[in-house]
């Protein structure tokens, strides 16, 4: 649907158009939101939150600034890092749906296990998500946005441009040191 009709109907208060458009986004927004807290009910919770901003203030939405998608990220964004800083301060969040590994050429992969039957894979597997998420949570916070964009959104670097309100070079360049910085912390955190 057109974004022009899709906000006008929005702004009509058409509740099928709207759940519509939150069954089309709110996977997007639940994987970016565990990029952040690394914790399905807190993401599920941020995703709840956007959506009811959306329906909330989409009578103040303009055309034109951005798209309706684009704002969505970076409200997810965004209230995930309030979340993370809040949470910070009382206890750490776990559980990681990703997890890294070390690849041939010396760089960092993210992996979703297949198997996790075997006892000993699980607990493996728990203690790289751990690494993971404490790397993660060293990252500056440009980095950690970028990185997780484009590792749990698959976002091209145009999108987190738009996203982040920066150029694609300079978008390219910060997931290049946040890479580093990740590959960096992870040998660092497995010794």
């Amino acid at each position: 649907m057109d974004e022009e009709i899709l906000v006008k109907k929005l702004k009509a208060r058409d509740q099928k158009v709207f759940q519509d458009f939150v069954n089309e986004y709110k996977d997007k927004l639940f994987r970016l939101a565990m990029g952040f807290v690394h914790d399905s009910f807190l993401a599920e919770d941020i995703v709840q939150d956007v959506f009811v901003k959306l329906w909330q203030n989409i009578d103040s939405w303009e055309l034109g600034n951005a798209k309706l998608s684009t704002w969505l990220y970076k409200v997810t964004v965004n209230h995930a890092l309030n979340v993370v800083r809040s949470k910070k301060k009382t206890s750490n969040v776990v559980d990681i749906s990703q997890f890294v590994r070390e690849s041939d050429d010396g760089g960092i992969e993210i992996q979703i296990p297949d198997n996790e039957k075997n006892p000993h894979n699980k607990l493996e597997n728990k203690e790289l998500a751990g690494i993971l998420r404490k790397a993660i949570n060293t990252l500056p916070k440009k980095q950690r946005i970028a990185f997780v964009l484009r590792q749990y959104q698959n976002m091209s670097s145009k999108e987190i441009a738009e996203v982040m309100d920066l150029s694609v070079s300079n978008v390219d360049v910060i997931i290049h040191r946040a890479k580093k910085n990740l590959q960096k912390q992870i040998l660092k955190l497995m010794k």
